[in-house]
């Protein structure tokens, strides 16, 4: 029997379209008389589950600001941290400002 291995890669790609469609049907169906920032809506999706990813990946007892990011290459900050959490905190605000 062989083993089926998922690339998160290409499963985070399919849900981010799957969110794109699901955006630009209801942004042509049910917000047609709204103005809304649609690139501050993907960044804040993308954001939060940045930060839902960093919840249920990293450790509890892991305090550092930066952890290597869960998926691909590079840094991210910790939101198990205060400092992380705060700053993934005010970004949310900022972008919560520019849609409404």
């Amino acid at each position: 029997m062989r083993k089926v291995r998922i690339n998160k890669n290409r499963v985070g790609l399919v849900v981010f379209g799957i969110f794109l469609i699901d955006l630009l049907i209801l942004k042509n169906t049910l917000f047609v008389d709204f103005t809304i920032n649609y690139p501050a809506v993907i960044c804040l999706a993308l954001i939060l589950m940045t930060v839902i990813v960093g919840f249920l990946v990293v450790p509890k007892d892991e305090k550092s600001f930066l952890i290597p990011k869960a998926i691909g290459y590079g840094w991210t900050p910790n939101p198990r941290n205060r400092f992380g959490f705060l700053f993934y905190l005010i970004f949310i605000v900022v972008l919560l400002s520019s849609i409404l």
